[in-house]
């Protein structure tokens, strides 16, 4: 057994001996309360949660089974706000009792409020399932006699989150506490904050939590057969610990270690190719006269690493109460590591936001060694508390003056913890300002949902990072980000279907695409047809496609969840025009689209009413499910005031053991560094000499030879990228002066750049042949590359270095295939 895993089943069982066995006799304390038995303790309703999940392709089909049961003397209504992913399409609900199924009704959500609640008055057993938010809903279930279980499943469909050639599988467990701006008034919920004038609806996505030193009396089970359809590899679960059956190469089944079922943070599923990556498929279902399809199209463009353009990077931090503690350090430590992974012609800013804001500098700083320092002193001094304002964040970096010469990218950290998300999304929709905006998800269950709306607004990516990442995949996860920055974008996307009887296709419009980026595209048809499909765009402002071979079928039964998915895509996109505005045509959409296909929506909802149990004249108890606190969140943070001695432990369930970054060598300890294929022994009085000595060059006239130098001895694509962001037009590396470099130094750069090549893919071809082609041009005519290279080099101290004679040697094929 793992240490982690022994050190959560201690916890728990110790926290389990501090809550006494309730007893059965209830103590009423009014409808509408939070219910507690005579001796103080609690009723704990919810009992289990089972996720069963098939994933065949791109697409995961999902059943959830919620167990309620009554320890009480008398019935009770059970109220359950619980998450969903953001993109699921819920289409299915049943209610079972004792032996009876009986199926959900998907009803307008007033409708379904008035069955629910005369069935309620009625005594009989009845459940309904409202949506809050894309990504948060409540259950209810009403009249749960005493004594007995009611079980309660849902079933729901989703793409895949795909990207740069991994496919992500998540599933939620927990609905973080929101924060609620506004004046807190009456409540048309049983959450914890009243609704207010900015949040409507606090009240609903509030629900109670689980308080320190106590447990929540559930736990829960997922279980995963995957189809992948192609080989896979690297199947994984940064998330929790996990048990896997490989059945071939195409196909595994994966559920949860049994000592890891506490639902407090999210289920991440992970895996790849074994191949080559899937570049298109296509998904179609037709049994009747309307067939749906879905395109999935990973576009095969050149996204070349060259003339990178110097952007103003904006690294803004949430440090409101709720990132408290490690949340917190793993943004102030992304953000140290991204301020490494600048270009050398780029600028940046530091801003932190919680219920007051502040942009550290009065104006950005340029990229050199004394800004790097005193911006790294700003990130490391960084404490946190408060609300969390996010709309004046977000005015305050759109708005503050811009640099007319770069393009702001904003690096926008947060657990996204909000209950505002409507008036954020609005807001951003209309005040982009020529900006890109970059969310990173921070902690172990994100706002989802706001976080990915922002990046779609935003023209932006997100990403996600836990708590606990560890070193290497929070550094792969920061150079992907510039690595998406740094490279073109594919523009103007649209699809010419070639004749195809296809229509309403979704997105109507889609968003730019960066490298390693998916599109897909949901559809309705009705004439079957086959042909190629092109997708047209635009790479550098010139005229990019590709063609897709597409067959609609006249018949096919299979793959049902193509028209719920397609209905889906349809309903986000109507809901993303309201952003700011009541549109009644649009919400007429939506409820019909929903009631054509069974979905649940924040306008329609499922109900299920039992009509054999009764128990008229005892009005049922109302008894709020408490939610988990997040895995690596505080109890204060969130609430304030110092908790019990076990707060730390309730509210980090087990993840004790937390990754520390930016370890430093110990005082007086030698480290050993490559330098130049050398091995160096430095002694901390040494390095400190070191540093200074290569503070200018990392700064001055000789950036270009350190920064070469530095990626011949130990390459990565980030000294890579910045190399190539030296370059200009021509292919010339230009010091960040603006004077170009010596004839050595573009030599030692082209040089080094061939060796990158060598080691990280043909996308650094563009400005590897740029740097020839320039150095072809400043010396004599006829030698080839090599020899070029060599005889330049011979201008400095290189020639005379083994190491310098023996990549040139290495790289010879290399060198000889450029024109």
């Amino acid at each position: 057994m793992k240490p982690q895993v022994l050190i959560r089943k201690i916890t728990a069982m110790l926290l389990l001996a501090l809550v006494p066995a309730a007893s059965s006799q209830v103590q009423d304390l009014g409808e509408g309360s939070m219910q507690v038995v005579g001796n103080g303790q609690r009723i704990l309703p919810l009992k289990h949660t089972e996720v069963k999940a098939e994933i065949s392709g791109f697409v995961a089909e999902v059943s959830v089974t919620q167990v309620f049961s009554n320890p009480a003397d008398k019935p009770i209504e059970a109220v359950y706000v619980f998450p969903l992913p953001e993109n699921s399409a819920v289409n299915e609900m049943t209610l079972t009792v004792a032996d009876r199924i009986i199926k959900g009704q998907i009803k307008k959500r007033e409708e379904a409020r008035q069955i629910y609640e005369r069935a309620k008055a009625a005594g009989r057993t009845a459940a309904l399932l409202d949506q809050e938010r894309p990504n948060i809903f409540t259950q209810s279930v009403a009249n749960i006699p005493p004594g007995h279980e009611i079980r309660v499943t849902l079933k729901y469909i989703q793409n895949l989150d795909y990207d740069h050639g991994v496919y992500k599988f998540s599933f939620p467990m927990t609905v973080g506490p929101r924060y609620i701006p506004g004046q807190a008034g009456s409540k048309s919920g049983t959450g914890r904050s009243g609704d207010t004038g900015i949040v409507g609806d606090a009240s609903r996505i509030t629900p109670p939590v689980v308080h320190p030193g106590r447990r929540s009396g559930r736990d829960i089970s997922v279980d995963v057969k995957l189809k992948a359809g192609i080989a896979i590899k690297n199947l994984r679960s940064t998330s929790h610990e996990i048990k896997v059956r490989n059945i071939g190469a195409a196909a595994a089944e994966v559920g949860l270690d049994p000592e890891d079922r506490i639902p407090n943070k999210d289920f991440l599923l992970t895996y790849e190719p074994a191949g080559k990556a899937v570049d298109a498929a296509v998904l179609a279902h037709k049994d009747g006269r309307e067939g749906y399809l879905t395109l999935m199209v990973q576009p095969s463009a050149d996204f070349p690493l060259s003339q990178v353009t110097p952007k103003e990077l904006v690294f803004a931090l949430d440090v409101s109460g709720s990132m408290g503690g490690f949340p917190l350090e793993t943004a102030k430590e992304t953000a140290l590591r991204c301020l490494a992974g600048m270009n050398p012609g780029d600028t940046f800013q530091i801003f932190t936001f919680a219920s007051g804001n502040k942009l550290h500098f009065t104006r950005p700083l340029t990229n050199t060694p004394e800004n790097i320092a005193l911006g790294r002193s700003v990130i490391s001094s960084i404490t946190g508390g408060g609300g969390t304002e996010m709309l004046d964040a977000l005015r305050q970096v759109l708005e503050f003056p811009k640099d007319s010469e770069r393009m702001r990218i904003v690096l926008f950290m947060t657990d996204g913890y909000i209950g505002n998300e409507g008036q954020i999304l609005s807001f951003l929709k209309e005040h982009l300002n020529n900006s890109r905006i970059f969310p990173l998800g921070v902690g172990s269950s994100p706002n989802r949902y706001l976080l990915g709306e922002m990046a779609v607004l935003g023209k932006g990516t997100v990403q996600y990072v836990r708590q606990d990442e560890k070193p290497a995949r929070l550094e792969k996860m920061i150079e992907r980000f510039y690595d998406r920055i740094a490279k073109p974008v594919l523009t103007d996307l649209a699809v010419d279907w070639n004749g195809l009887d296809v229509m309403d296709a979704s997105p109507a419009v889609m968003r730019d695409l960066f490298a390693g980026q998916p599109v897909f595209i949901h559809a309705r048809y009705k004439k079957s047809g086959s042909g190629p499909v092109m997708l047209r765009g635009k790479l550098r402002g010139k005229p990019w496609k590709m063609a897709v071979k597409v067959e609609l079928p006249e018949r096919e039964t299979g793959n049902s969840a193509m028209g719920p998915l397609w209905a889906r895509a349809r309903i986000t996109e109507l809901g993303r025009a309201m952003y700011g505005k009541e549109d009644a045509d649009a919400r007429e959409k939506i409820i019909q689209l929903a009631l054509e296909h069974n979905l649940v929506t924040e306008y329609t909802s499922f109900v299920a009413v039992d009509q054999s149990t009764h128990s008229a004249g005892q009005a049922p108890l109302l008894v709020p499910v408490e939610s988990e606190l997040p895995e690596g969140t505080r109890y204060e943070g969130f609430f304030g005031g110092s908790g019990s001695g076990l707060a730390s432990a309730a509210s980090v369930r087990g993840s004790f053991e937390q990754a520390k970054f930016s370890s430093q060598a110990a005082p007086g300890r030698a480290k050993n560094r490559a330098y130049f294929g050398r091995s160096e022994v430095l002694t901390p009085a040494v390095e400190s000499e070191k540093k200074k000595e290569a503070a200018p060059a990392a700064n001055g006239e000789n950036r270009v030879a350190w920064l070469a130098g530095e990626l011949l001895a130990a390459p990565s694509m980030r000294l890579a990228r910045q190399l190539v962001s030296l370059q200009d037009g021509s292919g010339a590396f230009v010091e960040p002066g603006g004077a170009q470099a010596s004839l050595t130094h573009q030599a030692l750069a082209l040089l080094a750049l061939a060796k990158a090549r060598s080691l990280f893919g043909a996308h650094l071809d563009s400005a590897l042949q740029k740097a020839w082609t320039y150095l072809r041009s400043r010396t004599p005519a006829g030698p080839g590359c090599k020899l070029a290279v060599t005889n330049a080099l011979k201008g400095g101290p290189y020639m005379g270095r083994s190491d310098i004679r023996g990549e040139l040697e290495s790289l010879s094929d290399i060198l000889g295939e450029l024109k």
